[in-house]
Order: structure tokens, then sequence, then C-alpha cells
């Protein structure tokens, strides 16, 4: 998963998968989300996650496993450009 935010996504995508990886690229995001454990199912103690300080790009490029799925739960406005799937496309 790309972003954590508030980690909300990953507490509730921990229901339908065997492991989830978060990567973000912000140190604080893990504490901001422990304000939201009423919300986010405590993901952050759940034994299926783990997160990753990293750059989701070079995380995904450089990981010894490959992904089924990938879920981009960024809503950074820039990510609304037409085009801006390519951050993460094959073909980069």
């Amino acid at each position: 998963m790309i972003t954590f935010g508030a980690g909300i996504t990953a507490g509730c995508a921990a229901h339908f998968v065997n492991q989830i990886d978060c990567v973000d690229l912000a140190a604080q995001a893990p504490e901001i989300a422990s304000y939201f454990t009423p919300d986010n199912e405590e993901i952050q103690k759940n034994k299926k996650f783990s997160f990753h300080l990293d750059d989701a790009r070079h995380f995904i490029r450089n990981a010894s496993q490959h992904y089924s799925i990938i879920v981009s739960d960024a809503t950074h406005p820039g990510f609304m450009i037409p085009g801006c799937s390519s951050q993460l496309s094959s073909t980069n």
C-alpha cells in the first residue's frame, strides 16, 4: 500500500489480505495514525502489517517479492493529474 496516512485504509484491507506492506515517505505517519486507532482498527499492532519508510517506487523496485495488488491511497492533488500513474509504471 502506497501511503499510510491515518491507517484507515490499511485497517480495512487487513480483513481481506494475508500481508500489508505499507510504504510512506512521511516518518510521522505512524504517530499520526496512533490518534486514529478506533478508526484504523489498531492496524499498527496487526501481525499482517509492516510499515516501511521509503519512496514507493524505490521500495517496489527493490522488493524481494512480487505483489498481486498495489493500492495507492495517496490523495495529494498531484496524483489526480492525468499521466501521474507513470510514476509507478514498468516503463520507467
